[in-house]
């Protein structure tokens, strides 16, 4: 990601593959998607950085409403916006063949001042780990962009190709690449979630300075046996 954390403002993907449940597909897990990201203050809003923001009734309301015409309309995906302080996030469902979803945020999102980007960076990690703990996918990682790595679902019997900043890796693939070897791995912050799956977190500020944390990603694609690193080595 190197390239576009040179740009002045760009926007950060957060990608999710789901090849092995139907959860993307059901209603219910996304009302308590809309629900639990709530408890933690990610509010529904009706569009990004928008001003008018529901009450939770009304929100799984209008969130019932808009899937149903999404489906209704053959649309690509279902877009939701959400805003916890800084950050105003969006969580694009694909549709199509139900497989991905993916968060986006704007970089200006996080703020020059690094408590504050800290604190932000640690409340957009907090709400990708409520979207994983919810829809159970099979693998996911962020932070990158459609120019750095193409979105689309990936052959999940293999390795991944590259470390990211943040690797989920649900409980299938945990297993295959073994939790002995993922737990040898060097991370800024490693999340061991309740059905088995895995998050390696390599840095503590992947915005602004992720080159602080390289011996994480470079020992990480060793062990891993992964080729290269989103940082370019």
């Amino acid at each position: 990601m190197v390239k576009i954390r040179q740009m002045s403002k760009y926007t950060i993907y957060t990608v999710f593959d789901v090849q092995s449940n139907d959860r993307l597909r059901s209603l219910p897990y996304l009302l308590e998607f809309v629900k639990t990201a709530a408890s933690y203050e990610f509010n529904f809003s009706m569009d990004s950085r928008s001003k008018n923001k529901p009450d939770l009734d009304t929100a799984l309301e209008i969130v019932t409403q808009n899937r149903n015409r999404a489906i209704e309309n053959h649309r690509v995906s279902d877009i939701l916006h959400f805003e916890n302080e800084d950050l105003y996030l969006s969580t694009s469902f694909e549709i199509a063949n139900w497989n991905l979803f993916v968060i986006t945020v704007s970089s200006n999102c996080f703020p020059r001042e690094k408590t504050r980007r800290l604190k932000a960076v640690r409340s957009f990690v907090r709400f990708c780990e409520v979207a994983y703990n919810i829809f159970a996918p099979d693998y996911g990682y962020g932070l990158t962009n459609p120019e750095l790595q193409p979105i689309a679902p990936l052959n999940l019997q293999v390795v991944p190709d590259t470390i990211f900043d943040l690797n989920f890796f649900g409980p299938e693939m945990t297993k295959r690449i073994g939790k002995e070897k993922l737990s040898a791995c060097p991370t800024w912050r490693t999340v061991n979630f309740d059905d088995g799956g895995s998050l390696l977190e390599l840095s503590e500020d992947p915005v602004e300075q992720p080159g602080d944390f390289r011996d994480n990603y470079i020992k990480t694609a060793n062990i891993l046996g992964i080729n290269k690193t989103q940082l370019g080595v």
